[in-house]
This record gives structure tokens, sequence and C-alpha cells, in this order.
């Protein structure tokens, strides 16, 4: 009835609780505003998710491009969020100097 290869589900399965094991963490990182390492973890799954890129794009050089991309996009995000919490936390005039 059906015609599962247990080499191919395993690779599936694989991928897939790796791709989500990233993911979750990831959103740790994000969550706790450690840009370095979201950004690693960026660059990491767009690196196991490249064979689209290479798929469509037939050119694997594209990878590089898409991996920094999203490693930058996620340390910006991260960035900006850190500095806009740390100036909330500070309150008003906290930069101001008093004479």
């Amino acid at each position: 009835m059906f015609d599962i290869s247990p080499t191919i589900a395993a690779a599936v399965f694989l991928s897939a609780f790796a791709l989500d094991f990233l993911y979750a963490r990831y959103t740790y990182y994000i969550v706790s505003m450690q840009a370095e390492m979201a950004a690693m973890l960026a660059f990491v799954w767009h690196m196991l998710s490249a064979a689209v890129v290479v798929q469509y794009a037939e050119n694997s050089i594209y990878i590089l491009f898409m991996c920094a991309g999203g490693c930058l996009g996620t340390y910006l995000t991260v960035w900006l969020r850190r500095r806009s919490a740390a100036a909330q936390s500070a309150g008003p005039g906290a930069g101001v100097m008093q004479s």
C-alpha cells in the first residue's frame, strides 16, 4: 500500500528535528536579546535551508547572500530591540547631563 523508504523517512525526520531544534533556539535567543547567538543561528538556519535556493536559482553562490542577509537581518533586529529596551528602562532624561 505505502512504499516508504526507511532511509528517506529517517532523513526527513532528522532534518525536521534539526531545523525545529535550531528554530526554537533561535527564538529563545531573539527573546533573550542575544544578537550574536541569534545571528549565528540565522546563518546556520539559512545554510540548512539553502537547498531551496539552489533548486530554484541553480547557482549555489546565492547561498552566501541568503545566509549573510539572514544573519545581518537577525542581528540588526535584536540589536535595535535591545537598544530600544535599554533606552526605555533608563527613563526620560537619562542621557541628559546635570550641571
